[in-house]
C-alpha cells in the first residue's frame, strides 16, 4: 500500500509517539522486527479507514512527502504553487489542518486508497419527537410473552403507582428483564393516561434511551390503543415539549436533562418546565447511580413541581458503601421490590431460581494463569502495565481465537482503551474479525456495530467498560475479563452480560474467563444480588 510506505518514512520518534508506549510494548511479540515497518502497520491496523482523519497523521504525512510528491498533491488539492519545498508544505499543512469529504477524497487520490478511506459525515436521520400509528391489521411480530414472575412484579407496580407521589425501587437481576418488564407498565400506564401528561423514561446513557426508546416503539404498535407521540431528550436532541399538547412518552439522558436544568437561561429551560409539571411518572433506569449529585438533582426537579410518581430499576440496588447504599434507600423512600413466586412469597434466591427455570444462564468461570505479578494499589497503574505485558496478551489472544473458531459471541473487556486498540489489531492480524466500541464512537455507528454482532456477523467485540451496563445483546456465549474490577456492582453488571438463559433468549450456559492476576474474590452471582438487601430491610 501506498499509504504505508510514506508512514514508514516518518522516522522512529514520531512513529513511537503516535503509536504510544502503551500499544508497542502490547504487541511486541507479535509484531515484525523491523521497526518502522512495525509501527506502521499498527498505525494502520489501529486507525484502518479512518486513519486520514488523524490531523497528526496527516501533517506527518505531509512531511514525508518529497519535492515532486508534494507539488502533484498541491496541484490535486488546487493548490497554488510555492517557490520552494517548504513553502509548498507548509500551505499543504495549513489546507489540511481542516478535513471534510473534499479534502479526504484529494488525499484518497493521491495515496491511491479505496474510496472507503474517504470521510463520509455521520449521518443521524432520527427526529427529536415522532408519531407512533397504529394501523388497522398492520401485522407486527411480537418478540416475547411475559414470564409469570414479570407478570406479578408488574401487577405489584401498578398497584403502587395508583397512589400520587409513590416512590420505590424495583430490583430484578439482570438478563430477567426488567427493561421490558416496566416497558409493559408504561404500555399500561399510557393507555389510561389522556390527560396530556407524560412519562419520562430517564438513563445515563444515550444507547440505553435509543433502545428504551425502540423496545417501546414494538410495544406500542402492538398493544397501543391510539397514535402517540414518543421524544428524545438525550444526544442532540431536545422537542418543544410545550406543543405536545396530547403528551407522550420521552426518553431522555441525565446529562442532556442536567445540562438544561444547570443553566437557567437555556432555551429549552421552559420546555424541559413544562415538562416537568405534566410528568405523570418517571422511570430511572440503571437507578443505582441515583446518589449521584446531578442525576439526584435530575429525580427530585421532577418531584418538586408535580405529584410525580417516581420509579428506579436496577440490578443492584446498592453501593460498596453500606452509607452510599442507606443513601439511595433514601432517594426511594426505602421501598425496595423483588422478585416473588406464584404465591406471593419473595424469592429468597432470585438467581438460582431464574436459574433452575432456565429464565438466566449458568456461568462457568475458567482462569487463566498469566504469572504476572504487580505491586501497586494504583488500579490504573496496575491496569497501564497489565495492558503493556506482551505475554498476557498472547495468552488473552488465544482465548479470543478459541471463542472465534468456536463461533462464541465474546464481549473482551480490555484494561485501557490502549489495550483496547491493541487487542483488536492483533485479532486482525490473525485474520479475526473483530469490532470495537469505545466512548468516542458515534451512537448510530455503535447502534450499527452491535446490531452486527447480535446478526453474529462476527464475534469478538472489545470495549473498556461501556458495554457494562444495559446493552440489550440477547445471545453473549462468553465474557474474556482482561481487567483487575474493585467494584462488586461493576462486576455484576458485567457478569450480568452473560445471565440471559434460554427462556430469554439466551443460553443454558455460558462461559467467564478470568485472569487469575487480576481475578478479585467477589462473591457468586447470586449472592451479589442479595448483597444489598440488608441495608434496605433495615429501613
Amino acid at each position: 500500500m501506498k499509504l504505508l510506505s510514506h508512514i514508514r518514512r516518518f522516522g522512529l520518534p514520531t512513529l513511537r509517539e503516535l503509536a504510544g508506549e502503551t500499544l508497542l510494548k502490547a504487541v511486541e511479540g507479535c509484531s515484525p522486527s523491523e521497526q518502522e515497518s512495525q509501527l506502521a502497520e499498527i498505525l494502520s491496523l489501529r486507525h484502518a479507514n479512518g486513519i486520514l482523519e488523524i490531523r497528526e497523521i496527516r501533517q506527518s504525512l505531509i512531511d514525508s512527502l518529497n519535492e515532486e510528491e508534494a507539488k502533484r498533491l498541491s496541484e490535486l488539492a488546487g493548490i497554488p504553487i510555492q517557490n520552494t519545498h517548504i513553502e509548498r508544505c507548509l500551505t499543504l499543512h495549513k489546507h489540511f489542518q481542516t478535513y471534510n469529504n473534499a479534502k479526504s477524497k484529494q488525499l484518497v487520490s493521491f495515496f491511491e486508497l479505496p474510496d472507503s478511506y474517504a470521510y463520509t459525515p455521520t449521518r443521524d436521520e432520527r427526529t427529536e419527537s415522532e408519531l407512533i400509528n397504529i394501523t388497522s391489521g398492520e401485522q407486527v411480530q411480537l418478540r416475547k410473552y411475559l414470564h409469570g414472575y414479570q407478570k406479578i412484579i408488574k401487577d405489584d407496580i401498578n398497584s403502587r403507582l395508583n397512589h400520587d407521589s409513590a416512590r420505590f425501587m424495583v430490583q430484578m437481576p439482570t438478563g430477567a428483564g426488567k427493561t421490558y418488564t416496566a416497558l409493559e407498565v408504561i404500555i399500561d400506564v399510557m393507555r389510561t393516561l389522556r390527560d396530556g401528561r407524560f412519562v419520562v423514561w430517564i438513563v445515563d446513557s444515550n444507547e440505553l434511551a435509543e433502545q428504551a426508546l425502540e423496545t417501546f416503539k414494538l410495544l406500542w404498535r402492538l398493544k397501543g390503543d391510539r397514535p402517540i407521540t414518543i421524544s428524545r431528550l438525550f444526544n442532540k436532541f431536545c422537542p418543544d415539549f410545550e406543543g405536545l399538547h396530547k403528551g407522550g412518552v420521552v426518553f431522555a439522558s441525565f446529562d442532556k436533562l442536567n445540562s438544561i436544568l444547570a443553566n437557567n437561561d437555556h432555551p429549552k429551560r421552559l420546555s424541559v418546565d413544562y415538562l416537568q409539571r405534566k410528568t405523570h411518572l418517571l422511570c430511572v433506569d440503571e437507578a443505582h447511580a441515583s446518589i449521584a449529585r446531578t442525576y439526584r438533582t435530575c429525580i427530585e426537579s421532577f418531584s418538586d413541581t408535580s405529584c410525580c410518581r417516581i420509579v428506579g430499576l436496577t440490578a443492584t440496588p446498592g453501593r460498596a458503601d453500606s452509607s452510599e447504599t442507606r443513601e439511595l434507600s433514601d432517594v426511594f423512600f426505602s421501598n425496595l421490590l423483588g422478585l416473588k413466586d406464584d404465591q406471593n412469597n419473595l424469592i429468597d434466591d432470585p438467581v438460582h431460581f431464574l436459574q433452575s427455570n432456565d429464565y438466566l444462564a449458568e456461568l462457568s468461570y475458567e482462569l487463566l494463569e498469566s504469572g504476572v505479578t504487580i505491586n501497586d494499589a494504583d488500579e490504573k497503574v496496575v491496569c497501564k502495565k497489565l495492558a503493556a505485558n506482551s505475554k498476557r496478551n498472547n495468552d488473552i489472544l488465544k482465548q479470543i481465537l478459541l471463542a472465534n473458531d468456536l463461533g462464541q459471541s465474546s464481549l473482551v473487556f480490555a484494561c485501557t482503551l490502549d489495550h483496547v486498540f491493541a487487542l483488536n489489531l492483533m485479532c486482525r492480524k490473525n485474520l479475526i474479525e473483530s469490532r470495537v466500541i469505545i466512548g468516542s464512537t458515534p451512537q448510530p455507528r455503535r447502534l450499527e456495530i452491535l446490531q452486527e454482532f447480535r446478526d453474529k456477523k462476527f464475534f469478538i467485540l472489545i470495549n473498556l467498560d461501556i458495554l457494562s451496563t444495559g446493552i440489550d445483546i440477547p445471545k453473549v456465549d462468553k465474557l474474556i475479563l482482561t481487567r483487575p474490577i474493585n467494584s462488586p456492582v461493576l462486576y455484576s453488571q458485567i457478569l450480568g452480560r452473560a445471565l440471559r438463559g434460554k427462556e430469554n433468549g439466551g443460553n443454558k450456559r455460558n462461559v467467564v474467563v478470568n485472569i487469575k492476576d487480576n481475578l478479585i474474590q467477589f462473591p457468586a452471582a447470586s449472592l451479589l444480588y442479595s448483597h444489598f438487601w440488608e441495608d434496605w430491610i433495615k429501613r
